[in-house]
């Protein structure tokens, strides 16, 4: 018996809907290291910042590790972040970072100074520097850097004396580097440079927050592993999948959980008791944050049938319906001449026994 197949009905709802966790908005804090920058500080006045502490070198140095790490970015003028007690350079937080430059572990070399200089080329297409417009900007006196070939460190806007912005990245920390003194160069008096800091405060405040509220990704794979950090202190930790239900998972000391494979797609829920994130919900006493997860490929949201499929040493082409049809009707027939032919052998066969 033959099944009817409707061949207009979705094969593969599960692409039909998608789902997006957009996290709470989120001002930055922000703090000012200078020695007494005026332009920074009317700068930073009007951008729309949650707090904006102004402090000297030695005030800075003197705060706490939790104080200084309660701060979003840090702006630095004219020094480097303090050591950590490993030694290195750029520490854990977020730092933009002028007239000063970390050597001691980011494979940067300082060459001294050089003289009038001027942007000739930027990355059009980073986060920081894609609305800038930087060949108006002049610089009387600036300091000659080199990137070593072993460097992860990447120059996101060159001048006619080497790089004049550098974007440095290590696991805990990361920095936006101008090798000059603002106040030698017409930089405060463009409008781009305004828009400068707004940028890097907001590129680098976004992914300070990511790293608090943990840093895994709130849009995972279907079939991926979700992983995520929570607070310090979290007990009790369950995830609800879109299904319903609660799975409890055991974070480990630093706080890292881990769940999978994800086989449903939706909105899943992570729940636990203890300190929250910046950008979680807190509700009855128990802290929740969301991700979500959607099928998005559109080669596996493809259920048609391919015209070919390519194997290791070849490649296969499909049959259409009637060429398989045919192939299916004559199998019998020459499976009954085959007999046929067996027969006729066997009686010759069996005759020349009897001659």
């Amino acid at each position: 018996a033959e099944r009817a197949v409707n061949l207009t009905a979705d094969v593969l709802p599960t692409d039909d809907e998608g789902y997006l966790v957009v996290p709470p908005a989120r001002q930055s804090v922000v703090a000012v290291v200078t020695a007494g920058n005026l332009f920074l500080a009317e700068a930073l006045r009007g951008l729309p910042l949650a707090e904006l502490a102004t402090f000297t070198p030695s005030q800075y140095a003197a705060l706490e590790a939790e104080e200084r790490g309660r701060f979003d970015v840090v702006l630095l003028d004219g020094i480097l972040p303090p050591d950590t007690p490993e030694g290195r350079a750029l520490p854990e937080g977020r730092f933009v970072i002028f007239n000063a430059v970390p050597t001691s572990a980011e494979g940067l070399e300082v060459g001294g100074e050089a003289g009038f200089s001027r942007f000739i080329d930027w990355s059009r297409d980073h986060p920081v520097l894609r609305s800038l417009t930087l060949d108006a900007v002049r610089i009387t006196k600036m300091t000659r850097v080199a990137v070593g070939e072993a460097s992860t460190a990447e120059v996101i806007a060159e001048t006619e004396r080497g790089p004049g912005l550098i974007e440095l990245a290590t696991a805990e920390g990361r920095a936006i580097v101008a090798p000059f003194d603002i106040a030698a160069t017409s930089w405060p008096f463009d409008l781009s440079f305004v828009v400068f800091l707004a940028s890097a405060i907001d590129y680098l405040g976004s992914d300070a927050s990511a790293r608090l509220a943990g840093g895994g990704s709130r849009h995972p794979a279907p079939g991926s592993i979700f992983t995520d950090r929570l607070p310090r202190g979290a007990t009790r930790v369950f995830i609800r999948p879109p299904s319903g239900g609660n799975e409890e998972v055991t974070p480990g000391p630093d706080g890292r959980i881990v769940y999978g494979p994800l086989r449903e797609t939706g909105v899943y829920t992570v729940e636990w008791s203890g300190p929250s994130g910046p950008t979680d919900v807190v509700d009855g006493g128990r802290a929740r944050r969301f991700f979500a997860v959607s099928l998005l490929d559109g080669f596996e949201s493809d259920a048609a049938p391919a015209p070919a499929a390519e194997l290791a040493n070849q490649v296969v082409a499909a049959a259409g319906e009637g060429e398989i049809q045919s192939v299916r009707s004559y199998w019998t027939y020459l499976l009954m001449a085959a007999l046929a032919v067996l027969m006729v052998e066997w009686w010759i066969y069996n005759r020349k026994v009897y001659v």
